[in-house]
C-alpha cells in the first residue's frame, strides 16, 4: 500500500512539472482514494459502542 501512494505521489509530481492535466487527476484520484481507504480503516478499528 505505501508503494502505490509512494508512486502516486510521483506521478503528482511528475503532472505538475510537465503540466499534465490527465496525469494530475489519475494521482488525485488515486491519492483520495488511498486518503478514503485510511479513514476507514480508522473508523472500523474505532469502537462505535461499548459492550454492556
Amino acid at each position: 500500500m505505501k508503494i502505490l501512494f509512494a508512486l502516486n505521489l510521483l506521478i503528482l509530481v511528475a503532472a505538475v512539472i510537465l503540466g499534465d492535466i490527465v496525469f494530475g487527476a489519475c494521482a488525485f484520484i488515486g491519492l483520495s482514494g488511498f486518503a478514503i481507504n485510511v479513514l476507514n480503516r480508522k473508523a472500523s478499528t474505532v469502537p462505535t459502542a461499548l459492550p454492556h
